[in-house]
């Protein structure tokens, strides 16, 4: 009886972990774009913040892409993948997205609304996370 127990065990801690790579890190890019459109509700109706993507990380910013707006997940500005991590995005014509005082999308630094639904997609070769932005209401999901 003690070596099944034994066995069990040995079998249970050999056991590679399971991958979890994009699933962490959709995690905290959901909460890094709730962040910025929170701040760009709460300071007033003429401070925007901006995320901007690219396959390997994203960037925290005010509207202008420089002014850096520090990630409360990273405490920097630049949230870099997991080696094993590809972020994608869809119907982000300049990638990168722009929040303004209510909360809404925007896809340029000049008045553009983010009109169809946006996504964000993080692969890490065994699960696959989709974040969805909704136009007008700036609603992450």
């Amino acid at each position: 009886m003690v070596m099944v127990i034994i066995g069990i065990a040995l079998f249970v801690l050999i056991q590679p972990a399971s991958k979890m790579d994009a699933i962490e890190q959709a995690d905290k890019l959901r909460s890094d774009l709730r962040y910025i459109k929170y701040l760009a509700q709460t300071q007033n109706q003429t401070t925007r913040t901006r995320i901007n993507f690219s396959t390997s990380q994203y960037t925290l910013t005010l509207q202008d892409g420089v002014t850096a707006v520090m990630s409360p997940n990273t405490t920097s500005n630049v949230v870099v993948m997991l080696s094993d991590v590809t972020l994608t995005t869809a119907n982000i014509p300049n990638n990168y997205l722009v929040f303004d005082g209510l909360g809404r999308p925007y896809v340029n630094n000049t008045g553009t609304l983010l009109a169809t639904q946006a996504s964000v997609t993080l692969t890490d070769g065994t699960n696959t996370v989709t974040i969805t932005i909704n136009p007008d209401t700036g609603q992450i999901q």
